[in-house]
């Protein structure tokens, strides 16, 4: 087992800093801490991190230059050389991309927590 540490800030400004435990395994984790509580954040992390994959699809449908950008990052050299110098396929495989983009952001907002 090691330790963490991490700077705690409010409103923009150090507070103080958390240390914490950083475990090698789950069964060291219960080990420590007892089962009941490595349930207890498990269940927590599981939450918070489908909280997070909605905030961030809401987020990617909100911010088109954000969705322009990582749709232009799905794009293979492959695609780039069909398209190269063509304006109108250039524009029309970016928005292909970008509709791709946000069927995989809706489609994980939606998706159950146990698929998360």
């Amino acid at each position: 087992m090691k330790e963490g540490q991490s700077e705690v800030k409010s409103k923009g400004k150090v507070v103080g800093t958390a240390k914490f435990d950083i475990f090698d395994s789950v069964d060291e984790a219960v080990e420590t801490i007892g089962q009941d509580l490595v349930l207890e954040l498990v269940n927590a992390q599981t939450k918070t991190r489908s909280l997070n994959i909605i905030r961030e699809g809401a987020q990617e449908r909100l911010g088109k230059k954000a969705l322009t950008s990582k749709a232009m990052a799905t794009i293979t050299p492959e695609e780039f050389m069909e398209v190269a110098g063509d304006p109108v396929r250039i524009r029309q495989l970016l928005e292909a991309k970008e509709v791709q983009l946000k069927a995989e952001l809706l489609a994980a907002s939606e998706a159950p927590a146990e698929a998360v």
